[in-house]
């Protein structure tokens, strides 16, 4: 399941509230009670931006697919050319708008959070991988976002918490370039999703539930109830198979649990391979150049006075 899916999944529910509460607010009765009108009112503004931005991930989602299909089909290269760029152009607003939705759904959910990755390339780096982190701590703070640090063994993590916590590691993903006389000292930082711990979300809809006779060891009362169970999960294909317990309902709470461990490492495999493409993608960009010699910093924006900026202070 890509971003697209998973966000539109998770906003499901936001969708079909929101068109229940249209309905509900243009019936006579609900009217004529003011009261109970205007928190209807007041709980579809709060779903709406949610759900405009959920229908135009739809639509891109949409407008990328038949563009992808209408390249596949195109023979004429100058046509290929034009559908490619775009399909490169329509990938990057569905980009823009998941991380536009993740990062409202994460302010409505709560604290925002986000973990920022940093990586030292080559020994001789890690101090100054020590230096980046005090230099990050020291941004956010000025932002009033909470800033907890976790040393690896090869890398740095800093866990950042408050509104803004998802932008600020969004806007220092990339390589981080300290040069020394001749020397380059290079850091990696990825932004990465904080971890789920485990959590798996099982609804009736994606489930499809089994029952057979167990295949047990015969008897006067062999195949009369049927007690194995077998559970598909459907978006996925996951299929689990219990029947070593003597009732249907003992064998159903083994194939759940079963069912959601193999869940629980199908998304921890997912995510994995999610944060290595974020971490080839983010080493092919420098975000950063740190000149020590010079006292200077330059970014996409503009130079900066390095002590300043170090501490947190970015004033050009």
């Amino acid at each position: 399941m890509n971003e697209t899916e998973k966000l539109l999944q998770q906003t499901e529910k936001n969708a079909e509230r929101y068109a229940a509460l249209e309905r509900m607010i243009t019936a006579p009765e609900i009217i004529a009670d003011n009261r109970y009108w205007r928190k209807l009112v007041a709980e579809r503004e709060s779903l709406s931006d949610v759900v405009s931005l959920r229908e135009r991930l739809v639509a891109l989602s949409k407008e990328r697919n038949a563009c992808l299909t209408q390249l596949a089909d195109e023979k004429n290269d100058e046509m290929k050319k034009l559908l490619a760029e775009e399909l490169a152009a329509l990938s990057d607003k569905e980009q823009d708008a998941c991380r536009k939705l993740s990062r409202l759904l994460l302010a409505k959910n709560g604290e925002e959070k986000a973990v920022l990755e940093l990586v030292p390339n080559g020994n001789k780096a890690s101090d100054y991988c020590k230096t980046l982190c005090a230099c990050l701590a020291a941004y956010a703070d000025t932002h009033e976002i909470a800033v907890q640090e976790k040393r690896l063994k090869n890398a740095t993590l800093l866990y950042f918490a408050g509104a803004g916590a998802y932008a600020l590691a969004q806007e220092e993903t990339g390589v981080h370039k300290f040069i020394l006389g001749e020397t380059a000292y290079t850091v990696t930082a990825t932004a990465l999703s904080p971890r789920e711990n485990g959590a798996v979300d099982l609804t009736e809809k994606d489930l499809r539930i089994d029952l057979f006779h167990s295949g047990g060891a015969g008897g006067q009362n062999i195949n009369k109830v049927e007690t194995a169970i077998r559970i598909t999960h459907l978006p996925t294909g996951i299929v689990v198979t219990c029947q070593d317990e003597r009732s249907q309902l003992m064998n159903k709470r083994r194939a759940m649990e079963t069912l959601k461990k193999k869940l629980v490492h199908l998304q921890e495999k997912q995510q994995c391979e999610a944060e290595d493409a974020l971490r080839k993608k983010a080493a092919t960009t420098v975000v950063c150049t740190y000149y020590m010699n010079t006292n200077t910093v330059t970014r996409s924006d503009g130079k900066y006075d390095l002590s300043e900026y170090l501490q947190g202070r970015r004033k050009q």
